[in-house]
């Protein structure tokens, strides 16, 4: 953890966790943990005013292989995981536990808040994406989100375009209207290309 100050950028807090190569951190939206994940059962938070860490021995009830892929929502109540089987499982940030479970149809790979927090975005191996209303629990909407598979969502500050990462390299951007339609037009498609040299 650095203190960003253009200079000299000092270290904070260096921590360790053994047999936990992480794959994802973020922070919460009031700045005050960081969640760390990996391809384990558990996972970490690491809470800066107490300057601790703390395991997460995993989700009471469900028996996840692993918590590497989440989100956390921007009012700072929930942390959404993909679990299995199409889970993606709505855990309150303040007592670290399950609160609710959707289910969608493919395998759960990408998640996004919307910037409000009132809809999460998942996206499936078979290439749909899905709007959950995050008060209700349900399914507002989906689209296919062309013909890859996704692996990450992002859907930018006002609300307006959303980013479908692929597998083939390939970032698809919409605009709104995917929140209305089944198969919206791309806006804009990017290849990601390797540099040759």
């Amino acid at each position: 953890l650095h203190q960003v100050d253009n200079e000299t950028n000092p270290v904070l807090h260096s921590m360790y966790m053994k047999n936990f190569p992480i794959h994802s951190a973020q922070f919460t939206a009031d700045g005050q943990q960081v969640v760390m994940t990996s391809r384990r059962s558990f996972f970490y938070t690491f809470d800066i005013p107490s300057n601790k860490t703390l395991r997460i021995p995993g989700l009471r009830g469900r028996q996840e292989k692993s918590f590497e892929v989440f989100s956390v929502s921007p009012d700072n109540e929930l942390l959404a995981f993909t679990g299995r089987d199409g889970s993606v499982l709505l855990v309150s940030n303040k007592t670290k536990q399950l609160v609710d479970c959707c289910r969608m149809s493919g395998s759960a790979v990408a998640l996004a808040f919307t910037p409000s927090g009132k809809h999460l975005l998942s996206a499936g191996s078979d290439g749909m994406v899905y709007v959950w209303d995050v008060n209700s629990r349900t399914c507002c909407h989906s689209f296919t989100a062309g013909s890859y598979n996704v692996t990450s969502l992002a859907v930018g500050p006002d609300n307006q375009h959303i980013a479908c990462g692929t597998s083939a390299g390939v970032v698809n951007v919409y605009d709104d209207s995917c929140f209305k339609t089944d198969a919206p037009g791309c806006l804009v498609s990017a290849v990601a290309l390797a540099h040759l040299s």
